[in-house]
């Protein structure tokens, strides 16, 4: 049986992965085969069927997990970078946005993830996804459509997605909806 770790111990950890500061704080459940969490340095570290689970907001689950801390504005350490690696596989609900053009996820729409590694960056507010020969390239699929790469970053402050050394997206028609059939290409004479 794999124990389950106290909420109070994930909560920012789920935070920092949520990317929201306001944030509910509904009960998570992180489960492992093997944990170790070190109060001197703050560093945490989990392997063997990884499942974080905060609900509305991130299923994760990978076979390897390390949370490095960081001193938040008031000095006080906080999860900031969260590494899961092998056989990463995530449902993320998308945070709301201003933004009146998100074609490729919605606002509060949900994107399932697949790579090799995951790498949650608090700092700058971005998730990385990385492939490997063994696992393929990192996919993500939403109900608009699917897109993969060997490096995807979705950074979160900006509300983009960024893909290095290469693109391959698949989109749904009503994607493309209200966009005019005017176009910059030249009238045919």
């Amino acid at each position: 049986m794999k124990p389950t770790l106290l909420p109070l111990l994930i909560a920012p950890l789920l935070v920092v992965a949520a990317g929201a500061e306001d944030l509910p704080l509904p009960e998570g459940s992180l489960d492992a085969a093997h944990g170790i969490i070190e109060q001197k340095n703050g560093n945490w570290h989990f392997w063997g069927d990884v499942h974080l689970v905060y609900p509305g907001v991130l299923d994760l689950t990978c076979d390897d997990m390390q949370v490095a801390q960081a001193p938040d504005a008031n000095g006080k350490p906080r999860p900031d970078r969260i590494i899961a690696t092998t056989n990463v596989v995530m449902a993320i609900v998308m945070p709301p946005t201003t933004n009146s053009v998100t074609l490729a996820v919605k606002p509060g729409g949900l994107a399932h993830a697949t790579a090799f590694q995951a790498v949650f960056n608090g700092t700058d507010n971005t998730v990385t996804l990385t492939g490997s020969v063994a696992t393929g390239l990192p996919k993500v699929v939403t109900a608009e459509g699917a897109f993969s790469g060997p490096l995807l970053t979705f950074d979160r402050a900006r509300g983009r997605f960024v893909a290095t050394n290469g693109f391959h997206m698949t989109f749904k028609a009503e994607m493309l909806k209200g966009l005019s059939a005017k176009t910059n290409a030249p009238s045919v004479k």
